[in-house]
């Protein structure tokens, strides 16, 4: 990964690294919708709508991502 720097000649260190934009954004996103489910408990319907995402477009991307529970099934 190449490295910015200041531009000045004094003080040429490092300032970021540059990493590819979409890997950010899934991070981020994978973040947000993380944060979103915890604070409600799990509710995807209330969690799209904590971070203004479309129900179906979480719904995907939370099972992409693995942010679902599994489900543990009920003994009888």
């Amino acid at each position: 990964p190449s490295r910015a720097t200041t531009g000045d000649s004094a003080d040429s260190r490092p300032i970021a690294v540059w990493r590819p934009l979409a890997e950010e954004v899934r991070e981020l996103e994978i973040a947000r919708m993380r944060a979103a489910l915890e604070a409600t408990g799990g509710n995807q319907t209330r969690a799209a709508q904590l971070i203004s995402m479309p129900i179906r477009t979480f719904s995907e991307k939370a099972k992409q991502y693995g942010l679902l529970a599994k489900k543990r099934p009920t003994t009888g």
